[in-house]
């Protein structure tokens, strides 16, 4: 069905002008939302409910996170470092760094963004927090080697959202997006000046990246942090200067890029299992949010995670494919780990080409702690 409805979309958009072909879009878009909805109305989960009355107060929306805020949000003041020409914010006193000079606002609300709604730090501003990558069972303890494999990219965002920061972010995103890189930029026609100018701008922002990894670098006895932005190298260094016995930085991704064989430059990589030799007997957590990668990253680590006699506990992102969840519990069952799963759901309409929009766990733990 889902391929009849393609080919027809494909014949029926051939014929149309770029500003019916928008506004097609979006009447499809927003019967997707509703169709998607439909099948959550009546279910048992008391999560899923929760998400779904949440939802169905703000149609067509792009509530990553569906649950009420519970906890007023902090003020946050953003601070520049002449010498270093860089915004930061201070967290619990220490400086987090942005690549970020000009924009205090951004800095502010991804900060926020962190703090709130991708909830990193696991402080319940929400009903539920799905993308809370600590639990009281499961968390980074003295001692521990932390492995930070994260970050996140806005892409393709469209001014719909009346989820309360992330909208705040998606605005300033583009406000800084239309000033920097407007070749990437989707321009306003004449006939509908009021839109945004945020289609296909795509913005490597991180989430407050090295917030984690800052919050505990006081406990733990080793950070490995792996980044492939080359844009986020500056101020990560900067971050943790005052920390360089115990922090090693990577600069490259955790899988090879296999998309484009014919790319004279690859990308550095390292694999996870490296990584985890490195630390020995020593305990590691290792947090993951690599936008659909995770699995197969996992897969490559199979057989040093399943014969690995040191403590591991693993914080994985379990929505960005439509199969995700399924997947990684099937595979942590296989090599013998004890799972626990974040409670709480998030809306995507990451559909990856099963169609429906759909409410998604968002992370699990897994460990091989008995």
């Amino acid at each position: 069905m889902l391929e009849i409805f393609t080919a027809l979309w494909d014949k029926v958009t051939s014929r149309l002008s770029d500003q019916n072909v928008e506004a097609l879009q979006d009447s499809v878009k927003a019967l997707n939302y509703e169709l998607s909805m439909l099948r959550y109305k009546d279910s048992d989960d008391a999560d899923i409910r929760l998400a779904y009355e949440y939802l169905k107060q703000r149609p067509f929306c792009a509530a990553l996170f569906p649950y009420e805020l519970v906890r007023e949000m902090p003020s946050v003041d953003v601070h520049f470092d002449k010498k270093l020409k860089m915004c930061y914010v201070l967290h619990d006193g220490k400086p987090l760094y942005f690549p970020i000079a000009e924009n205090a606002k951004l800095v502010s609300l991804l900060y926020l963004y962190a703090l709130v709604d991708d909830d990193i730090l696991g402080n319940g501003y929400r009903q539920r927090s799905p993308h809370a990558f600590q639990s009281e069972r499961y968390h980074i303890e003295a001692g521990d080697v932390l492995i930070d494999a994260g970050g996140w990219v806005a892409k393709d965002m469209i001014d719909d959202s009346t989820d309360e920061v992330l909208n705040d972010v998606l605005n300033a995103i583009v406000e800084d997006a239309v000033e920097k890189v407007k070749d990437k930029v989707h321009k306003n026609s004449p006939e509908n000046p009021a839109d945004k100018e945020q289609r296909y701008v795509e913005k490597d922002i991180g989430s407050a990246r090295g917030l984690l990894a800052l919050d505990v670098i006081d406990r733990v006895s080793k950070v490995y942090l792996v980044e492939k932005s080359k844009r986020w190298w500056k101020p990560l260094h900067a971050t943790f200067a005052p920390y360089k016995d115990k922090v090693e930085f990577v600069k490259g991704d955790l899988l090879e890029d296999k998309q484009d064989p014919k790319k004279k430059k690859k990308k550095a990589t390292i694999r996870l299992a490296d990584l985890l030799a490195r630390c020995g007997q020593q305990r590691v957590f290792v947090m993951m949010d690599m936008e659909g990668q995770e699995l197969e990253v996992l897969r490559e680590a199979q057989e040093y995670l399943r014969t690995a006699t040191n403590p591991i506990t693993l914080a994985v992102c379990a929505y960005h494919r439509t199969t995700d969840y399924a997947d990684l519990l099937q595979f942590f069952e296989a090599i013998g780990y004890q799972t626990e799963t974040q409670p709480g759901y998030m809306y995507t309409d990451m559909n990856d080409g099963h169609g429906l929009h759909s409410l998604r766990r968002g992370v699990i733990r897994a460990s091989n702690v008995i």
